[in-house]
């Protein structure tokens, strides 16, 4: 049987990030919530940030889906699994310019919990890949190599 915060990790995947109901986070996190991910503008701290972060990859990915990977490894009060994430890049998200294309994107979680909802979630994925396959990595990589 799945401990409890096992089941709020599946909440929020499937309600805020593939269902974009970001009302949700409201139940699910405290409201001081800490997230960490390699491609977020740095630490985000509270229900307000995660929202408009969650918002702004689900706008330049609208067709975004995650998915838990195997299975979820609960110690104490944190919550540890893999992920994968897939969508078209339609929109801008931070510098980078819409691109058109496809991105596939595997990662691993690690969420702490306060009071039975997240108090923290730390994210780590290959952002070179994601990069690479948006496109993007050439460009960024060419300014470096005209110096």
């Amino acid at each position: 049987m799945l401990s409890e915060h096992k089941i709020l990790i599946y909440d929020l995947v499937e309600q805020v990030w593939n269902g974009g109901r970001l009302a949700a986070i409201d139940d699910l996190c405290v409201p001081q919530v800490r997230y960490y991910s390699p491609y977020a503008p740095g630490m985000l701290i509270g229900r307000d940030g995660l929202r408009q972060w969650v918002s702004t990859v689900r706008t330049a990915f609208p067709d975004l889906t995650v998915e838990l990977q195997g299975y979820l490894v609960a110690e104490g009060e944190q919550v540890a699994g893999r992920w994968t994430a897939s969508g078209t890049h339609l929109c801008p998200i931070g510098q980078l310019p819409a691109s058109g294309r496809s991105m596939t994107l595997n990662g691993m979680g690690i969420c702490r919990f306060e009071d039975d909802r997240l108090a923290e979630i730390r994210l780590q994925y290959d952002v070179r890949s994601l990069l690479r396959q948006l496109g993007a990595l050439r460009e960024l990589l060419e300014p470096i190599g005209q110096a």
